[in-house]
C-alpha cells in the first residue's frame, strides 16, 4: 500500500511509520522540513512533499498515489502554558491543517484512496470517575471543544471515502520511550524528584506506543468496514498514584515524600491543570468487540522494558537513524577511529591522541581529547560487546562523566539499515551533579542532531533525497 503520514517526525509518527515500512508499504510524508532533514528524523525510507498544511492545501502528483492517510498531525498539547495564542496554535494545527489536508485530496483530478485514519483525544470525554467507552457524550472544557472540532475535520473525508473507511482514533495517554510523558518524568524520578499529583487518585487511560502501531496496521489490513470513532487505550486504566509508584519501580526511581497540592498546580496552571488533576476512565469497547486485542493490557507488560534500560543508569540518550545502505557498508565506517572526528562538531575540538590497536575491535582502547563546557578534558574508552556488523559499545573509562556507556546497534530492515544510539549516563558528583541536567541534555541533543545530518550526508545515496524507486532495482 501506499500510505501517506502527517506528524510522521512525532513518537507515534515514528514508531507507526517504521512498523508499516517493515510490514512492506511504501510511505508518503508531509513535512514543513527538506526532503533530506526529514529523511535524517524519521527511522524509515519514505518520498517527502515539503509544505505547510498550516497556510493552504498542497499539490503534489504524489497524492494522487496514495492508497491510506495517517493524519497524526497537532501541536503538543502541554508545549507551552494555554495562553490564547498557543490555543489559537494549537486549534490550528489540528483543524485547520486537516481541512487543508482534505482540499488537497479533493482537488485532485484523479485519486486512488481507499481510506483515512486520523488522531484524536480522549480529551473529548472531559473529566470523569466513571467508565466511558464510545457511546459517551462529549464535555464543555476547552480541550473537550478542541478535539470535537478536531473529529470534525477529520469526518470531512467521508465526502471522499463514502465505504466507512474514515476512522478516528481517541487516544489514551501513549507510553512509550523515547518520547511522550516518560520522557519528561523519568529523568524527574531517576534524580529523586517525582512527586504524586494532587490526590493521585485521578484515573489515567493509557495506551503502549506499540499497540498504537500494531491498531493501525489492524485497520489497514481489515476487509470490513471501519468503525467512525474507537477508543485506543488499554483496557485496564490505572489511577495517576498507580501509574507513577509502578513507573518508579520500573525506572528504580525515588520520589518525594508527599504530594504536590491540587491547589499549587491550578494556581500555576489554572485551565491547563485539567491534563494533570482531570480523570479519565476510558475502555476501547469497539476495538475489542471487532477482534482487535492489545498486546500490552496491563501497566506492568508495558512498562517491563524500562527497567533493563534503567536498571544501572540515571539518564538515557536515544536515537534512531534510517540509512539506505546494508549494514556490511556502514559498519566498517566505525571500525576507524578517525572517522569519529567528521562525526563530531568541532565545538568539541574532538581529537584522537592514541588507540591500543590499528583497527577498532573488541578490547581496543583509545585516548582523545575533548573540550566540554568550555572546558578541554581528557578522555579514555574501552570498546566493548564488538558483533559486527551487527552492534558494538563503548565504556568511558575515564572521563567527565560518572557513567558513559553508548550502545551501537544496526538493524537490517528492507531497504536499508536502522542505526540505533542508545547513550547511558551518569552526571559526576551526584544528586548535585543533577543541577546541570539540562545544560548536558541540551549539549548531548546538539551532538547527535551534528552527527546525525554527517552520516546522512556519508551514507545517503549521492546525497540526494532517498529513492525509493532505486533502492528497489539494487535489491534493498
Amino acid at each position: 500500500m501506499k500510505v501517506l503520514i502527517t506528524g510522521a517526525t512525532g513518537m507515534i509518527g515514528c514508531y507507526v511509520g517504521k512498523l508499516l515500512h517493515q510490514s512492506g508499504h511504501d510511505l508518503v510524508v508531509i513535512s514543513r522540513r527538506s526532503p533530506n532533514d526529514t529523511q535524517m528524523h524519521v527511522p524509515f525510507p519514505c518520498d517527502v512533499i515539503t509544505a505547510d498544511l498550516g497556510q493552504s492545501p498542497i499539490r503534489n502528483s504524489l497524492l494522487e498515489e496514495v492508497e491510506y492517510i495517517i493524519n497524526l498531525t497537532g501541536e503538543s498539547i502541554v508545549g507551552s502554558l494555554w495562553t490564547p495564542s498557543y490555543k489559537r496554535r494549537l486549534e490550528a494545527s489540528r483543524v485547520v491543517t486537516t481541512r487543508n489536508l482534505f482540499q488537497s485530496f479533493a482537488l485532485l483530478s484523479k485519486r486512488n484512496l481507499k481510506g483515512y485514519i486520523g488522531a484524536s483525544a480522549i480529551g473529548f470525554y472531559g473529566n470523569s470517575f466513571q467508565e466511558q467507552d464510545e457511546q459517551a457524550e462529549a464535555s464543555d472544557g476547552f480541550l473537550s471543544q478542541l478535539v470535537q472540532k478536531w473529529e470534525d475535520s477529520h469526518m470531512l473525508f467521508k465526502d471522499l471515502l463514502p465505504q466507512q473507511r474514515v476512522a478516528v482514533l481517541r487516544l489514551g495517554v501513549v507510553l512509550g520511550y523515547p518520547g511522550g510523558i516518560h520522557e519528561r518524568v523519568i529523568p524527574l524520578l531517576k534524580m529523586g524528584l517525582g512527586s504524586v499529583l494532587g490526590s493521585g487518585k485521578q484515573w489515567m487511560s493509557w495506551v503502549d506506543l506499540r499497540d498504537v502501531g500494531r491498531f493501525v496496521l489492524w485497520l489497514l489490513e481489515r476487509t470490513s468496514p471501519w468503525s467512525p470513532i474507537y477508543n485506543v487505550t488499554s483496557p485496564n486504566p490505572v489511577t495517576h498514584c498507580q501509574w507513577l509508584e509502578q513507573l518508579t519501580q520500573s525506572v528504580r526511581g525515588r520520589m518525594i515524600p508527599f504530594n504536590t497540592p491540587s491547589w499549587f498546580l491550578k494556581a500555576i496552571l489554572r485551565e491547563q491543570s485539567e491534563l494533570l488533576l482531570g480523570s479519565q476512565r476510558v475502555l476501547p469497547q469497539r476495538a475489542l468487540a471487532e477482534g482487535f486485542r492489545f498486546h500490552y493490557e496491563r501497566l506492568e507488560q508495558s512498562l517491563a522494558f524500562l527497567n533493563e534500560l534503567f536498571a544501572q543508569t540515571t539518564h538515557l540518550f536515544w536515537a534512531e537513524q534510517f540509512l539506505p545502505k546494508k549494514k556490511e557498508e556502514v559498519f566498517p565506517f566505525f571500525q576507524n577511529a578517525k572517522n569519529l572526528e567528521q562525526i563530531t562538531p568541532d565545538f568539541l575540538h574532538f581529537k584522537i591522541l592514541k588507540q591500543s590497536t590499528a583497527l577498532i575491535q573488541e578490547g581496543t582502547e583509545f585516548h582523545y581529547t575533548i573540550t566540554l563546557f568550555g572546558i578541554p578534558l581528557k578522555w579514555k574508552t574501552l570498546i566493548l560487546d564488538w558483533d559486527p556488523p551487527h552492534r558494538f559499545s563503548d565504556l568511558q573509562v575515564q572521563g567527565p562523566y560518572k557513567r558513559w556507556y553508548h550502545q551501537h546497534i544496526f538493524n537490517e530492515v528492507p531497504g536499508g539499515v536502522i542505526m540505533n544510539d542508545r547513550v547511558f549516563y551518569e552526571l559526576p558528583l551526584e544528586p548535585v551533579g543533577h543541577i546541570g541536567y539540562p545544560w548536558v541534555r541540551q549539549t548531548i541533543n546538539k551532538i547527535f542532531q551534528f552527527r546525525r545530518r554527517k552520516i546522512f550526508e556519508l551514507f545517503a545515496d549521492d546525497h540526494t533525497p532517498v529513492d525509493l524507486g532505486k533502492m528497489r532495482q539494487k535489491g534493498l
